[in-house]
Order: C-alpha cells, then sequence, then structure tokens
C-alpha cells in the first residue's frame, strides 16, 4: 500500500474497519513517508536556491580593490540543509526519530512540496516589498516544534544556527492572521515562467499559513559589501509537533 497516493489511501480507510486500522498506525506512515521523501542531503557542492544565496563565496573586484563574499558559516554557524525530496531543514539530529506522529509528520512534508514542486515548476521568486532591489528564490522547510506558541526570535536564531557573534539587526513580526490576508500574494512573489495552467501556489500557500504566522527578517553587518541578500523567515505550525514555512530573502 506504499505505492498508494494519498486521496486512495483515505477511500482505503472507508472500506472496513481491519483497513482503517492498518492504515492509522504509525508503523504504516512511517513506511509510507520513508517510501514517499527521499531524506538524504543533497551535495553541498551543489546547492541550489536560497541555499545558494546564503552559502556560496562572491567576488566582485574594481580598479586595485576587491570585495569578497562571506565564506560558509559566518551568518549561519551550519547552513541549512536541503534534503532530494526538496524541503530545506535546520542541522540536526534525524527528525525521524521517536516521532510521536508519522502522519502528522508525513501531511507537513506533502503540502511543503506540493508547494516547492510549483515553485520550482513556474520559477517562482520572492520580490517582497517596494523597498527590494531584487529578487529571492523561495525554499519551503520543515522542522520539529512541540510547542504551543511559534518560536521566539532567539528560538529562531538557535534552531537555524545563526551566528550571534555578528552584529545582527533582526525584524521579528508576529501575527494571528491568514497571510494572504495582510499580504497581496501577487505583489510579493512573482512567476518567472509562465504557463497554460493556472498556478495552485497563490491557493496553496495561504492554506498552509492560515492559522497565524511569524515572519523573521535578518539584516547583518557587513552584508551590502558580500552581495547576498537578507534571509526572510515565514514560519507557521504545520501539523501538531511540526513547524514550517517559506525561507527566502530580500535585497
Amino acid at each position: 500500500m506504499v505505492n498508494l497516493e494519498p486521496e486512495d489511501i483515505r477511500i482505503c480507510m472507508c472500506v472496513c474497519r481491519k483497513w482503517r486500522l492498518l492504515l492509522s498506525t504509525g508503523y504504516f506512515w512511517r513506511n509510507y513517508m520513508n517510501h514517499s521523501f527521499d531524506f538524504t542531503d543533497e551535495d553541498e557542492e551543489r546547492l541550489t536556491g536560497m541555499l545558494h544565496e546564503l552559502g556560496s563565496s562572491w567576488f566582485f573586484g574594481w580598479g586595485q580593490g576587491m570585495v569578497q563574499g562571506l565564506s560558509e558559516g559566518d551568518l549561519f554557524e551550519e547552513l541549512p540543509r536541503r534534503w532530494k525530496s526538496g524541503i530545506v531543514h535546520p542541522v540536526g539530529p534525524d527528525v525521524r526519530s521517536k516521532v510521536p506522529d508519522y502522519k502528522a509528520m508525513y501531511e507537513s512534508l506533502y503540502q511543503l512540496q506540493k508547494i516547492q514542486d510549483e515553485v520550482n515548476e513556474r520559477e517562482i521568486v520572492y520580490t517582497g516589498s517596494s523597498e527590494n532591489s531584487g529578487e529571492c528564490p523561495v525554499d519551503m522547510l520543515l522542522f520539529r516544534w512541540e510547542h504551543d506558541k511559534l518560536p521566539s526570535q532567539e528560538e529562531v536564531m538557535e534552531i537555524f544556527h545563526l551566528n550571534t557573534n555578528l552584529r545582527l539587526d533582526i525584524t521579528y513580526e508576529r501575527s494571528e492572521k491568514n497571510f494572504a490576508e495582510e499580504n497581496e500574494l501577487g505583489e510579493i512573489f512573482k512567476c518567472r515562467r509562465k504557463l497554460p495552467s493556472e498556478s495552485i501556489f497563490y491557493e496553496a500557500l495561504p492554506k498552509v499559513l492560515d492559522d497565524g504566522f511569524i515572519k523573521v527578517h535578518i539584516d547583518y553587518q557587513g552584508r551590502t559589501n558580500t552581495f547576498r541578500p537578507c534571509p526572510v523567515f515565514i514560519l507557521t505550525q504545520l501539523s501538531p509537533g511540526w513547524c514550517g514555512g517559506v525561507l527566502t530573502g530580500v535585497w
């Protein structure tokens, strides 16, 4: 049954009580999740998306001067990683160990991967506010979070291993509203690649960020000389035990 689509599993659960019990066990959802998603980290030498923007060294020279980008680890003591299934996660122990609810974890991953696939296919970028002077890639991310409230500013810094030795200028916003109620999605997210079919992104993202969110914008000393964007986290409670959302940036 691990080859079934999620919609087919819901149908099978209605067949009989025995099937419903079988398809409700943590054992089944753990195997189904591991079959559906590749949890191998991507090669660090081939970073793409926002991780490439945050983790690469850039050089720019003029005249006799040279400005060098920050090396990996200067802003992040440990740069987040991306599973081959496409979802970004902070560095830490294997998130699949001692999971109280594998179904909740699967559902969180499934939501995020659908959006990430749409982002990749349509080359969706974040343009942010009118003050932003560029475009940044969009990545979906996930991490374990077993608290009632969304992470504080300090907890976000700890989860993502931000370097507190740098002089950081952090803007932390918390809202109980749906993200789409406070933002015109068509203005802050742009599709670079137009396709005949209508994009599901502008409908799917508000469903993920529908129960309140936090937005964390991080500027840091020396960034303007490194040709790197400021990272921006837009996070929400995805399901019991799991938090995640968008990792992007502004220039």
